[in-house]
C-alpha cells in the first residue's frame, strides 16, 4: 500500500469486502505501507466517483462510497485519512511504514505482535503474494507479502485476507488465481478461496481460514457486486458448512465453474493462449478436483489426443 493510492476504486471494493466479512467482528489492518513512488501513476482510477458515475457504482455500498468520496474531495489521499473515516473503534490498524528490505523481520514481527488480538486480519502489499522469483533482499520485496508471514499471520478459525494486484501470469488471471490458491491450499493452513475484482486495473482478495459465515459472506458480496467481483472456491469450504467430503463446493460455486468452463470452450479466452492452436480440442480449460479442492489446468486437447492414440494404436498383447 501506498498512500497515493488511497481512495481509488481498489479502496472501495477492499473495505466493502471487510464490511461483509467482519460482521461482528474485531477487524485488523496490516497496511504493508511503503513509500509512494512519484513515477508511477498508480491510484488514478477515481472516476468511478464523479457524478455521471455514481449511480453505478454507489449503490453496492452508499457509506463507504460516500466517505472515499470526501476524502477524493479533500485532496487529502493517505492511509492516515483512510483509517480516520472508516470503520471506528471497531478496525485496528498497523500502519508503519516498511522501507529497507533489512528492517523486515523487525516490522513484520511488530505487525503481528499489534493485531493479534483480531478476529479478521487484512494485509494490503502493494504488489501482493511473492512471486516465482522472489528476491528478499532487493528493493522491491518490501512490496510483497511472504508465504511464511502468510503462515505465520494464520490463526485456528480467524480469516486471513490477502490482496494480491494481477500480473502478466502466463494463461491470464484465472490461472493466476488457480497457481497462488493451490500454493495457499498446500499449506495446509485451512479454506482457501478468492474474491477477484475485474474493474479498471484487475485485483483478486485470497481468504484463508475462517469458519462458514465467512465463507458464504464472500459468497453472497461477489453475488451482490456482480459483474464486476467473481467468486473463486480453492479449498473448502469449511466442514461446518454441512456438505460431504467428496462434495465440497456449493451449488452456486459449482454452477459459476461451469459456467467459466463453458466460456471457455466457447473460446472466450483464446487471447489469453497466444501461439495455440485455436479451436475446443486445443484448450486448456480450468475444472474444479473435489479430491484435490481446488482448481487445475486440464491437459491440451493435443496432449490428450496424443495419450488417446498411443493407447488406441499400441499393439495388443499376444
Amino acid at each position: 500500500m501506498q498512500d497515493q493510492y488511497a481512495g481509488d476504486v481498489g479502496d472501495y471494493v477492499k473495505f466493502a469486502l471487510l464490511k461483509a466479512l467482519g460482521v461482528d467482528k474485531k477487524i485488523g489492518i496490516g497496511w504493508y505501507l511503503t513509500p509512494n513512488e512519484r513515477h508511477k501513476n498508480d491510484g488514478r482510477h477515481i472516476e468511478y466517483l464523479s457524478k455521471e458515475r455514481a449511480a453505478a457504482w454507489r449503490h453496492f455500498d452508499p457509506d463507504i462510497y460516500d466517505k472515499l468520496r470526501r476524502i477524493i474531495a479533500s485532496g487529502r489521499r493517505t492511509v492516515n485519512a483512510l483509517e480516520e473515516a472508516m470503520f471506528g473503534e471497531n478496525v485496528k490498524y498497523y500502519n508503519a511504514r516498511l522501507s529497507d528490505p533489512k528492517d523486515r523481520q523487525t516490522w513484520f514481527q511488530n505487525l503481528k505482535n499489534a493485531l493479534n488480538e483480531t478476529e479478521l486480519l487484512f494485509v494490503d502489499p502493494d504488489n501482493g503474494i511473492e512471486p516465482n522469483r522472489f528476491d528478499e533482499n532487493s528493493k522491491k520485496s518490501i512490496k510483497s507479502a511472504t508465504f511464511a508471514e502468510i503462515r505465520a499471520l494464520c490463526q485456528t478459525s480467524r480469516p486471513l485476507v490477502i490482496y494480491h494486484h494481477h500480473t502478466r501470469f502466463r494463461g491470464g488471471h484465472d490461472a493466476e488465481i488457480a497457481h497462488l490458491g493451490q500454493k495457499l491450499a498446500k499449506m495446509d493452513i485451512g479454506c482457501v478461496c478468492a474474491v477477484r475484482a475485474k474493474m479498471w486495473s484487475p485485483r483478486v482478495f485470497f481468504i484463508v481460514g475462517g469458519l462458514s459465515d465467512t465463507w458464504v459472506a464472500a459468497e453472497h458480496f461477489a453475488e451482490r457486486w456482480t459483474p464486476h467481483v467473481q467468486f473463486y472456491p480453492i479449498k473448502g469450504p469449511p466442514d461446518s458448512l454441512g456438505l460431504s467430503p467428496d462434495n465440497p463446493y456449493s451449488d452456486w460455486a459449482e454452477a459459476r465453474i461451469e459456467k467459466a468452463a463453458q466460456r471457455m470452450r466457447a473460446g472466450e479466452f483464446d487471447h489469453l493462449m497466444p501461439g495455440r492452436i485455436q479451436g475446443s480440442a486445443f484448450r486448456r480449460p480450468l475444472f474444479r478436483s473435489a479430491r484435490e479442492g481446488g482448481f487445475t489446468v486440464a491437459r491440451s486437447g493435443r496432449e490428450r489426443w496424443r495419450a488417446h492414440s498411443h493407447q488406441a494404436h499400441r499393439a495388443p498383447r499376444a
